[in-house]
């Protein structure tokens, strides 16, 4: 094993930091070990299934988890944002009736 974790290593923790995750939930996701994750990212022999499975879980796209294209901003993010000012709207509405 390398001593430094891979780039992709480093994204996907990186990734799991943003979304409030860590390793060890991502690799009971992935139905690996902790280590055999870690291991499989570093030596650069993750299959397929689970690069899949990986991206899912990150709402990433392949090539956003391989450095290929930008990482867009999640999904879920985006619909909070909209919420939160639906609900500001409606607050406002309400208090403007009162």
């Amino acid at each position: 094993m390398n001593s430094a974790p891979s780039l992709l290593c480093q994204a996907i923790q990186t990734l799991l930091q943003q979304r409030g995750s860590n390793m060890a939930v991502l690799a009971r996701h992935v139905a690996l070990s902790r280590s055999g994750l870690i291991r499989a990212l570093d030596n650069e022999t993750l299959q397929a299934k689970h690069l899949k499975k990986i991206c899912l879980f990150l709402e990433v796209s392949a090539d956003e988890l391989l450095g290929i294209s930008p990482i867009k901003p999640l999904k879920i993010a985006k619909q909070v944002q909209e919420l939160k000012r639906d609900i500001a709207l409606i607050n406002n509405h309400l208090q403007s009736n009162s």
